[in-house]
């Protein structure tokens, strides 16, 4: 992005001017059309899930917006209860929900893996449509296949993380995951 410059001085010298040039610095990052759009939808997807995980607890916590290689917002924060956190990345729309208990962290998806199963139903993450269809599929997820996140003990949700992280390491395919052949 170009800085803009302010003229400070001219100065003749013998046979040219010689012109000074100081940049205007302001201490805002600029506001773009786009970063508006964007709180809107980080506050809309906010408001989605804490009508999910809001009556069992968490609050949420905003963390400082920062921007993408691209340009783009990246604007992020915790939804948390204790010790156990939920952690979301909007950039242009969700992208990324983690799950954490204690020192354990799992991904969204390492989580619907343990809970579905390889074939699993859940819905997010999704990349394309509404940029708020991120965000609708979180809860939706939320809602339907992680009660153990959102209301069971701890015990019981690092069982569950435990699996997830095993299972996130097995081979999609190939032939470490097809079963041993009978004798």
């Amino acid at each position: 992005m170009a800085v803009p410059y302010s003229v400070v001085a001219i100065a003749p010298t013998r046979c040219t001017a010689r012109l000074a040039l100081t940049p205007l610095v302001s201490h805002r990052p600029p506001v773009f059309p786009t970063d508006l759009a964007a709180h809107d939808r980080f506050a809309q997807g906010v408001a989605l899930l804490l009508g999910v995980v809001g009556p069992h607890g968490f609050t949420f916590t905003a963390s400082a917006p920062t921007r993408g290689n691209d340009g783009l917002l990246l604007l992020a924060g915790r939804f948390e209860r204790g010790t156990r956190a939920l952690a979301v990345v909007d950039h242009d729309g969700l992208r990324t929900a983690h799950y954490t208990l204690d020192a354990v962290t799992i991904t969204h998806d390492a989580y619907m893996l343990a809970v579905l199963g390889r074939g699993g139903s859940n819905m997010f993450p999704t990349f394309r449509g509404d940029p708020l269809d991120g965000w609708r599929h979180l809860a939706h997820d939320l809602r339907t296949y992680a009660q153990v996140f959102l209301r069971g003990t701890d015990a019981q949700f690092a069982r569950v993380a435990a699996l997830a992280q095993r299972e996130a390491r097995r081979p999609l395919h190939g032939r470490d995951s097809l079963p041993e052949p009978p004798i």
